[in-house]
């Protein structure tokens, strides 16, 4: 599902060349969930971000389901993300004038889903949300924040689903309804990539792999 290939992201800061991740290479199979672990700086987050087609490597290559995305125009790179990739922020990004179900609907815009209503009704419910469907984000506790946010990243049933610290903020019975569903989804034949400093959720995982100074020092 995610094949990472001598991966580099070199960037150039007051003449002097940073390497944030350093020659890598990963792969990651369907139905397999990968914690991601190292010391703030080892270049966990950069790595998530070109994963998932957001940040261009300065060399090597990102295959995502045997496609390079960043052999593609940049709208069409936009189109792919949002069929195969599903991507969970620590912070959220919620759509603050829109209500729960809305949030998880913005998924819908480009997948243009038949079934659109009825996929959101259902992960409303997995995740709990039925009372809180027709609130705004400033209206829900932090944990509900997050599960709104997963709900919206696996809307589109994508082969990939990446996380950046998605239990840091939360509470153990919402840390726990999230690894959950994260861990379920990977059992149902998805890829999951989640970064994570808590052994608890890289517990969950079916393999972890540590970083330091943008290198893969150990799985």
């Amino acid at each position: 599902m995610l094949k990472l290939d001598q991966v580099s992201k070199v960037y150039t800061s007051h003449h002097q060349e940073v390497r944030a991740v350093d020659r890598m290479s990963l792969d990651i199979q369907a139905g397999e969930a990968v914690a991601l672990q190292g010391p703030s700086g080892c270049g966990k987050t950069t790595m998530l971000l070109m994963s998932c087609a957001l940040l261009r490597p300065t060399s090597g290559t990102v295959l995502i389901e045997g496609n390079d995305p960043y052999a593609l125009s940049a709208n069409q790179r936009s189109a792919f993300r949002a069929r195969h990739v599903g991507f969970v922020f620590q912070q959220f990004h919620l759509v603050p004038y829109l209500n729960v179900r809305q949030n998880i609907l913005t998924a819908n815009v480009p997948a243009r889903r038949a079934d659109a209503q009825q996929r959101a009704a259902k992960l409303i419910q997995q995740f709990r949300l039925e009372a809180r469907a027709k609130h705004v984000p400033a209206e829900l506790s932090v944990g509900e924040k997050q599960r709104v946010a997963l709900a919206r990243a696996v809307f589109n049933q994508p082969a990939l689903v990446l996380a950046d610290e998605p239990t840091g903020n939360l509470d153990p019975d919402n840390a726990r309804i999230v690894l959950d569903a994260l861990r379920q989804y990977a059992d149902e034949g998805a890829a999951v990539l989640l970064v994570t400093h808590d052994p608890v959720a890289a517990a969950r995982a079916h393999r972890i792999v540590h970083l330091d100074k943008g290198h893969v020092v150990e799985e």
